[in-house]
């Protein structure tokens, strides 16, 4: 059976989204999306209203995807700054490619406002983390958020510029400063 390898909606999806990563989103034809799925054209169009919607679908699932890889490793990690930093950026790094490209969709002219309304949801997933990180470091989930924030824009800045060092400088800032504030606020809490 020539479809075998999909057999559910989510492994299909990140099919098409390595498809995408691999080839970018201009270059990215029906016939690859076709090849890397197995499935003919009129198959793909049974599930998806055109190409354009391929791509979205694929690219929020990989923003889906990304994220939650993302943020668990700092969930998981998050009382060892240096296992945090090492995990945090290796993983940053091997999903380089994928964040390139939820950049590029979420910039495109094409794809971009449409991808903006998918993604409203994307703010919840991130609250999410920040929720678990704040419980981890017994502190207000909005104390946390700021840095959350500001840890997502070190990372858009790395992948774009990639450079490691002051990414580096800037995580170990965020991170010692959100722990300082959040101890700073535990122990005005309790007087």
């Amino acid at each position: 059976m020539k479809n075998e390898k999909l057999n559910t909606n989510e492994a299909f999806l990140k099919i098409i989204f390595d498809c995408l990563v691999r080839n970018g989103v201009e270059n990215t034809t029906m016939r690859m999306i076709c090849d890397a799925t197995d499935l003919t054209a009129s198959s793909l169009y049974y599930r998806f209203k055109n190409k354009d919607e391929i791509i979205l679908e694929a690219s929020y699932f990989g923003l889906n995807s990304v994220t939650r890889e993302l943020f668990w490793v700092v969930a998981e990690k998050i009382n060892n700054f240096q296992k945090l930093f090492i995990a945090f950026l290796k993983n940053v790094d091997a999903r380089k490619q994928s964040i390139k490209l939820i950049y590029q969709v979420l910039a495109s002219p094409k794809y971009g406002d449409d991808f903006k309304k998918m993604a409203h949801s994307a703010p919840l997933v991130i609250y999410k983390y920040a929720l678990m990180l704040s419980n981890r470091l017994r502190c207000l989930s909005e104390e946390i958020m700021p840095y959350v924030g500001l840890t997502i824009a070190v990372i858009r800045e790395y992948v774009i510029w990639g450079n490691r060092e002051s990414t580096k400088q800037k995580l170990k800032f965020i991170y010692d400063k959100c722990l300082a504030d959040c101890c700073k606020k535990q122990l005005s809490r309790k007087k």
